[in-house]
């Protein structure tokens, strides 16, 4: 296939949370053991649209394209030493050379400015998702067409839906016809890149939710759940990842892993028997968020928010999604979750749904 055959494709990069989630002790590697049920969410969703013949390799537009673009610019120079975030312009300097080369009308010199910009796609994860994807066409002989990636970017930053995962998922996605490639492989490419993403590949290729264990890595397809309306809430706030975890007490809060691992079988066997709604928000408020404390130490706000979205008629269960700000509420119609969303004015949410109505 070239890039010449190819038309505008389109991928809707859509929002999770997590409906379970228990932390382990941290590992050997550093990193936490984690158990969950992670569900993909309908209707919220970020939009990956490749297209041939536009001009810019990497461009965003949408609600929240600034916000990312501001936050990983900051990012760069807060976690970076300056003789890093000179290599890092250096390093922002050759990707402008590499697109020229595939970009002849492109001709321009960047400012500094418009260089830490491209510095800042460089650590985008829809535009990473691409490099790597590019890398594995030349491993089958392919060569490399890098397709220009528009982001429509709708889901805030920070808020543990899942956003950039989603992105990256869905570019890999979306391209995964130019080679010969199965969902293993496609979780392969994507290890390097985030925890989420190999989940999210699972869930968008099967029942919608997955199981999650390891450091993120093991996934295991989840019975299909009962169809539920989800409001998603987030308080204006980003929050990061490593922040909450320094504020998580492994020795007082975690579940070891052979825990972990002894219990899934029967929490598999549940969730196959939800029937409903209801019964599916009981299971989840059952199972809870280990980091649900440490985000509302760091974030009192979405503790606050948390609260604001429980209260709401209807609500059947309101709950923090991953190590974000941002949380979910359950509800049972569709109508009852809209009213809660409009009640919730002076912060962001929107309106989805997850599971199946085929599970009774």
């Amino acid at each position: 296939m070239v890039v010449s055959d190819l038309a505008v494709r389109a991928r809707e990069a859509r929002a999770k949370i997590n409906l379970s989630l228990r932390v382990g002790s941290r590992r050997a590697d550093g990193l936490h053991g984690l158990d969950s049920l992670l569900t993909i969410v309908r209707g919220v969703s970020d939009r990956v649209i490749s297209d041939s013949w536009d001009e810019q390799i990497f461009s965003m537009a949408g609600a929240f394209a600034d916000d990312l673009a501001d936050a990983l610019q900051e990012q760069i120079f807060l976690q970076e030493p300056k003789s890093k975030q000179q290599e890092s312009a250096k390093t922002a300097e050759q990707s402008l050379q590499e697109s020229l080369e595939h970009n002849p009308q492109q001709s321009r010199q960047e400012s500094s400015q418009e260089s830490l910009q491209r510095n800042a796609v460089e650590d985008n994860l829809a535009w990473r998702a691409a490099c790597v994807f590019d890398t594995a066409r030349r491993g089958f002989g392919v060569s490399p067409a890098p397709l220009p990636i528009r982001l429509e970017k709708n889901l805030p930053f920070g808020a543990g839906f899942g956003g950039g995962s989603a992105d990256a998922a869905a570019v890999l996605l979306l391209r995964a016809g130019e080679i010969p490639t199965d969902l293993a492989t496609l979780c392969e490419l994507a290890a390097g890149l985030g925890a989420d993403i190999p989940a999210l590949l699972h869930a968008e290729t099967g029942t919608g939710a997955v199981w999650v264990s390891g450091a993120g890595e093991i996934c295991v397809p989840a019975p299909a759940l009962p169809q539920t309306y989800v409001v998603l809430a987030w308080p204006k706030v980003s929050l990061s990842t490593q922040k909450v975890y320094a504020a998580f007490a492994a020795e007082r809060n975690s579940s070891s892993s052979s825990e972990a691992e002894d219990a899934q079988a029967t929490r598999v066997q549940e969730v196959s028997a939800l029937a409903d709604a209801k019964a599916l928000a009981a299971w989840a408020g059952g199972q809870g968020n280990d980091l649900a404390e440490a985000v509302a130490a760091v974030c009192p706000e979405a503790e606050i928010l948390r609260k604001r979205l429980g209260a709401q008629k209807h609500c059947l269960l309101a709950q923090i999604s991953g190590a974000g700000s941002g949380c979910f509420g359950l509800f049972t119609q569709q109508r009852h979750a809209v009213r809660a969303a409009s009640q919730l004015r002076d912060v962001w949410a929107s309106v989805g749904v997850i599971g199946s109505e085929a599970v009774k």
